[in-house]
């Protein structure tokens, strides 16, 4: 996944005709660092991914897109967003019984699983 949204972002940056070089220190990053990910050695942000593309000129729509591979990217590697974190630290047990209540069916079965 980190290899498709690497290509997308140099697609955009190519569609866009920055060089890598000057993309980097107008996102906070070093064009090394943007380099891995382009080529899918590392794994962008969501906030690296969101100032790309506002940098990019990219429709909302595809960014959009770019964000939910972010968000697929770090649910496959066990890790959670610094943004979902500050939410649950800040409203933890609403986010539970949220998560409890909108997935029952799912719930439901992992208490199955459980009692065997």
């Amino acid at each position: 996944m980190s290899e498709k949204i690497g290509h997308s972002l140099r697609s955009l940056r190519q569609d866009a005709e920055m060089g890598i070089k000057g993309v980097g220190p107008k996102v906070g990053v070093s064009y090394t660092y943007l380099s891995k990910v382009e080529n899918g050695l590392k794994s962008p942000s969501r906030g690296l991914v969101i100032k790309l593309c506002e940098l990019y000129g990219t429709s909302s729509s595809q960014t959009e897109e770019l964000l939910k591979i972010v968000d697929e990217i770090a649910a496959v590697s066990g890790s959670v967003p610094s943004d979902v974190k500050r939410i649950i630290q800040t409203h933890g047990e609403e986010v539970f019984e949220l998560i409890r209540t909108q997935y029952a069916d799912i719930r439901e079965g992992v208490d199955d699983n459980e009692k065997d």
